[in-house]
């Protein structure tokens, strides 16, 4: 994948790469580490939340690659807490993507 553009959001838990591909259509990967979510349910809520993002923005998106990550640890918070900051951030990244 050869990097197009790479963001962080400050503050929030999420970080997204975006790179090319042959015009494929837009493609979602996510990483998502033991370390900052130990919880293999929270660990998939967190991936059906991203992929969601995703599905809701296809239309609109570039043909490239998407890789999102979990840089921040969300060990030991409620999933109730988590659970609406990451869409929004989602959202947001998936939002500012360009070709």
């Amino acid at each position: 994948m050869r990097l197009l553009q790479g963001r962080r959001r400050a503050g929030d838990c999420l970080e997204i790469a975006v790179g090319r591909n042959d015009g494929v259509g837009p493609r979602l990967g996510i990483v998502v580490g033991k370390k900052n979510l130990p919880g293999a349910v929270d660990r998939n809520a967190l991936k059906r939340i991203l992929r969601e993002a995703f599905r809701a923005r296809r239309g609109e998106l570039p043909s490239c690659d998407i890789m999102i990550r979990l840089r921040q640890s969300l060990k030991g918070q409620a999933r109730t807490a988590w659970r609406p900051r990451v869409a929004a951030a989602a959202r947001d990244l998936l939002a500012g993507v360009k070709s």
